[in-house]
């Protein structure tokens, strides 16, 4: 049956090649595809490469600014790199009018404007208000839209390198604002140095002026000490030598009365002693343990007493000791006497009186103490040279005397007069020497009544505080007296309800033993102070012999001090004067000094301090001055510029737009090839139908002249691309293989359309084709095509003859190349399947078999 299927074919085959114009047509449908697809492709190859003969008008209108002090025009840097950029549209550089003229009569198919500003806002970038720069494309659509949408792309990239050019060139300006920040910066960090290795060395020199400060602070506190010190002695002496001046006027004349004084003195001394101190000692004594001990005792004996509940003949013992007591009281009473009290009967009179003699004795000691040490300093010692003492101006005279006579003797002169002169002289030598030995006795008792006063103002002082102890005493001594008689008239007062008032009475004893034992103790500290007085005034007795002594031996000398009393009051005068004036001075130096030493102290801390902050700000400064230095400038400016990389890899490679839309264009050409063979060719034999031909074999005669054809069409189209255009094929079997099977699936889709449809079958088969073309994603994704197109993309025979031929041209994916070579193998195979239906069909003759309708043909 297949044989007789080939014999049928090729005899169809012949019956439409018996004229010379059917060869015509069936050769040149045969081509028909390799024009319709090479023809395309080849138009369309890689349209990129010719985009340099589309003419595009310039408008260059930049009139420049300045950028960073030097003047600029990015606008005339843009046209250099169009001219000198071998890629992109023929480039016109016009005027505005030429311009528009050239974009109204098509001779431009965009215009470029670069304003008159451009380079002004550019400028702005380093302003606080920066402005975008903005270029001007006008796009005459109307004259090709593709060519504008590629303008647009093309001038997307000019505007891309122009801002990279332009933060380039900013970002180097800033680098090196930074860096030339950075020099500044090593400049500070210097400087920075220098302060701190200068406050370093002012804070060594602040600390040695403050150590200086303190050291001078402290020899001027010392030395105002001592000149204090030596203006109040001189202020002293002053009024010393001003009172020895008037003193050893009445020296003289007194020195007998301080003799009889003394004398006086020493006599009370002793009398004092035998009938006040001895009497007040014994008698303080003797209240003691006469009195207030007894007292004290008798008072724990009654406390001891009151230990248990008394008994009526405790009571008889208490009101007897209660007599014995209040005897003992008043008695007590009575010798203690008051404060008030003038009789010595009474202890209180006695003590008043030693009080008030003590107090002459000390007031005189005092004043004659003055007066023995200002005797004594006006005296001096054996050794002054000096006029201000006595001892000075008699050594002053004595050497005068012995140069004078030295002189004389040593002239070798023996006239008369200097024979007397010097025996003058001898005379006064003698003279001088006595007063010398009568000086040194007058010292000797000046010192001896110096001694003694110094004895007597000494016993005079204790004598002082021991009555200011005693007469203390004495006023606890009465008050203790007066609790003692007040205690005792409330014993007496409970003595009678003593059985039921026991508790009373027993506190009452207790408060009266108390007080009974600080009279008591009050008692032995008077006795002890009455006793220390005593002793005293023994002292006291022996200081006035020596001062009687003294009065006695200085009264020879007094009338020789007048003299130097009178000298020395002078001298003492100035000693004074410029001692208060040092003594200020210093004062004020003090001042000054210890001002000095605080704020050395402040300095030195703030030097310290300025020391540490240089030193870290140094620090701190050459760490900014690394990190803000910026090496290789241009390469970081250049990569600021454009920071972002797009690192672009393709899984598979396609090479020109002619590679990529090959696929689709095939299978275009393959099915308007089976188009055009479907119109010379007959789907089905009419006559093997009639004559009871088997279907299979009817369609299978029917089919092999398309196939052929279609074989001859894909041939020529896929050797034309692959060795005329030289389309990139990576997998050439394949290709072959594909596009024949492509050819042979179409071939019996065209067989069923006009089998079943006859004429109408021709509208069907190109509405047919317009479906494909929209869903077979062949140009742009089928994601991108609305959802009618993505709905019946499945179904569609060109959706598969695209994808496999593309896996076949530049894939990779041999499993989906398959598939889709499978899925188209399968349309064909159900396409035939088809036509062997329609053919079996077509046995059953109808009236309109019978009788067709007219053909013009």
């Amino acid at each position: 049956m297949a044989f007789k299927g080939l014999r049928f074919a090729v005899s169809e085959v012949k019956n439409n090649m018996s004229g010379g114009v059917m060869k015509v047509v069936i050769a040149a449908i045969g081509v028909i595809p390799l024009l319709y697809g090479a023809l395309y492709l080849y138009a369309f190859m890689d349209p990129y490469k010719t985009l340099d003969t589309v003419p595009v008008a310039v408008v260059i209108e930049d009139r420049g600014a300045v950028i960073d002090g030097e003047q600029r025009n990015v606008g005339q840097q843009v046209k250099e790199r169009l001219q000198d950029s071998d890629e992109g549209f023929q480039w016109n550089f016009v005027d505005a009018n030429e311009a528009e003229r050239g974009l109204e009569d098509g001779a431009y198919y965009m215009v470029a404007t670069i304003p008159s500003d451009f380079t002004e806002k550019i400028a702005t970038a380093e302003t606080d208000e920066p402005e975008r720069a903005s270029m001007l494309v006008t796009y005459n659509e109307a004259t090709n839209m593709l060519a504008s949408q590629l303008g647009s792309s093309a001038w997307k990239q000019v505007r891309s390198q122009v801002s990279e050019a332009v933060v380039q060139e900013y970002w180097e300006t800033a680098y090196g604002s930074i860096n030339s920040g950075a020099d500044d910066l090593g400049q500070a960090v210097d400087g920075a140095r220098q302060i701190a290795d200068g406050a370093e060395t002012a804070q060594d020199g602040a600390d040695q002026l403050s150590d200086g400060a303190f050291t001078l602070r402290t020899a001027l506190g010392t030395l105002a000490d001592g000149l204090s010190t030596l203006s109040s002695g001189a202020s002293e002496l002053k009024g010393a030598t001003s009172s020895l001046v008037a003193g050893t006027s009445k020296l003289q004349s007194g020195a007998d009365q301080l003799s009889s004084g003394a004398g006086q003195v020493a006599s009370g001394a002793s009398q004092l002693k035998s009938q006040g101190t001895e009497k007040i000692a014994n008698g303080a004594d003797q209240l003691r343990t006469q009195g207030t001990a007894p007292l004290s005792s008798g008072a724990d004996q009654l406390r001891e007493a009151t230990a248990a509940l008394p008994t009526s003949d405790q009571v008889a013992q208490l009101q007897a000791a209660d007599n014995q007591l209040k005897e003992g009281l008043s008695s007590l009473s009575a010798k203690v006497g008051t404060s008030s009290d003038t009789d010595s009967t009474t202890l209180f009179g006695g003590v008043n009186q030693l009080a008030s003699g003590a107090q002459q004795v000390s007031s005189g000691a005092d004043q004659l103490k003055g007066g023995a040490d200002a005797l004594v300093a006006g005296i001096g010692s054996s050794g002054d040279s000096g006029t201000s003492t006595l001892y000075g101006l008699s050594n002053s005279e004595s050497a005068a005397i012995d140069a004078a006579l030295a002189t004389l003797q040593g002239s070798g002169n023996t006239d008369a007069a200097t024979q007397q002169a010097i025996a003058y002289l001898k005379g006064a030598q003698q003279a001088a020497s006595g007063v010398r030995t009568a000086e040194g006795r007058i010292a000797a008792g000046a010192a001896g009544l110096q001694s003694g006063l110094n004895g007597l103002s000494s016993g005079a002082g204790n004598l002082s505080q021991g009555l200011v102890s005693l007469q203390t005493n004495m006023n606890l001594l009465s008050d203790a007296a007066g609790q003692l008689k007040g205690g005792y008239d409330t014993l007496s007062s409970t003595v009678s309800p003593l059985i039921t008032g026991a508790p009373a009475l027993k506190s009452a004893i207790g408060q009266l033993a108390s007080g009974a034992s600080q009279v008591d103790a009050k008692m032995q500290a008077l006795a002890q102070g009455a006793g220390e007085v005593d002793a005293n005034m023994q002292s006291l007795v022996s200081g006035s012999r020596q001062v009687a002594d003294g009065a006695d031996s200085a009264a020879a000398g007094a009338s020789e001090l007048v003299g130097g009393a009178v000298k020395l009051d002078d001298g003492a005068a100035k000693l004074a004067n410029g001692a208060q004036t040092a003594a200020d001075g210093s004062g004020k130096a003090e001042d000054g000094a210890a001002t000095l030493a605080e704020n050395e102290l402040k300095l030195a801390d703030g030097l310290g301090d300025l020391t540490d902050g240089s030193s870290e700000l140094a620090s701190a400064l050459a760490d900014a001055q690394d990190s803000m230095r910026i090496d290789n400038v241009q390469a970081r400016s250049e990569m600021m510029s454009s920071p972002v990389e797009l690192d672009e890899s393709r899984y598979t490679d396609v090479l020109n737009y002619g590679t990529g839309f090959a696929p689709y264009f095939i299978s275009l050409a393959l099915w308007v090839g089976a188009l055009m063979v479907g119109f010379i060719f007959k789907p089905l034999n009419n006559r093997l139908i009639l004559s009871g031909a088997h279907p299979v074999m009817v369609a299978f005669s029917s089919f092999m002249p398309l196939a052929v054809m279609a074989i001859i069409q894909a041939l020529l189209l896929l050797a034309t691309l692959q060795f005329g255009l030289r389309l990139q094929i990576d997998n050439v079997a394949a290709f072959y293989l594909i596009g024949i099977l492509v050819a042979l699936v179409f071939a019996a889709l065209m067989q069923l359309i006009f089998a079943a449809l006859k004429v109408p079958g021709r509208v069907v088969a190109i509405v047919f084709l317009m479906l494909q073309l929209t869903s077979a994603a062949g140009t742009f994704p089928i994601e991108m095509t609305p959802p009618f197109f993505q709905a019946i993309s499945p179904f569609m025979p060109m959706t598969y003859s695209v994808a496999s031929l593309r896996q076949a041209m530049a894939g990779l994916d041999t499993a989906a190349m398959l598939g889709a070579a499978a899925v188209l193998a399968g349309i064909g195979i159900a396409s035939f399947a088809g036509t062997v239906l329609v053919a079996r069909a077509k046995r059953n003759v109808t009236m309109t078999d019978l009788h067709p309708a007219i053909s013009l043909s």
